[in-house]
């Protein structure tokens, strides 16, 4: 079964808790990942259900990006509520794919600080399964909408709040396992914040079993 986009939502704002909606026509199996861009490093507190993917700081607590994923059950809530130590600005984006595995679905990750520039050239990972779903995500400190991503990602989300927090998510079909990247995607408005290359493990196909009949003559 291929992985595929199901649908998105985002949002953006100032306080001490974030309220993700979920995206719509998610069903039981689906996998959803939010990424969540704050101005400052407040620890986040995720709902139940939710795991951290990885995290990466800019400029020493400047700002930074948190990626989390969840596997959706039977009955899913309208929203998800995670809570920041210490209120600020934000930025959050959320995805849901269906088809991917349900016991281990991110196959690998990487990050990395981005300099205040109007290009991010973001990590390297290297997929140890062919047929991953490649999620370039990104998140800066600033006012920003985000064009140009390199190697033919398709934009899923892009969302800003003021001039404090902006984030994006854009994908890809990964092909045969192996290295992949760096990519590279514009900034309107030069500033610094993270890449992320997050690639999802597509769920196992069905096995077929057979049987052959024998004849004793």
């Amino acid at each position: 079964m291929s992985i595929a986009f199901r649908s998105a939502t985002s949002g953006s704002g100032s306080a001490a808790s974030i309220v993700v909606t979920k995206p719509s026509g998610v069903v039981s199996g689906d996998v959803l990942i939010t990424m969540i861009q704050t101005n400052g490093a407040p620890t986040i507190t995720p709902p139940s259900g939710w795991s951290l993917v990885i995290e990466q700081d800019r400029n020493s607590g400047v700002a930074h990006g948190y990626i989390y994923r969840k596997v959706a059950g039977g009955s899913e809530p309208a929203d998800y509520t995670f809570s920041l130590s210490a209120s600020g600005a934000f930025a959050w984006g959320c995805a849901a794919y269906t088809g991917v595995d349900n016991t281990t679905p991110v196959d690998v990750s990487a990050s990395q600080e981005e300099a205040s520039q109007a290009t991010y050239t973001g990590p390297s990972a290297t997929t140890t399964v062919a047929d991953t779903m490649l999620l370039g995500i990104y998140g800066a400190r600033g006012t920003n909408t985000w064009a140009n991503h390199s190697a033919s990602f398709t934009e899923r989300l892009d969302t800003a709040y003021s001039a404090n927090a902006s984030c994006t998510v854009w994908d890809l079909a990964g092909g045969a396992a192996g290295a992949k990247g760096p990519y590279t995607v514009d900034l309107s408005v030069s500033g610094g914040g993270e890449s992320f290359l997050v690639a999802l493990k597509p769920a196992a196909a069905a096995g077929v079993t057979r049987s052959w009949g024998q004849v004793i003559g």
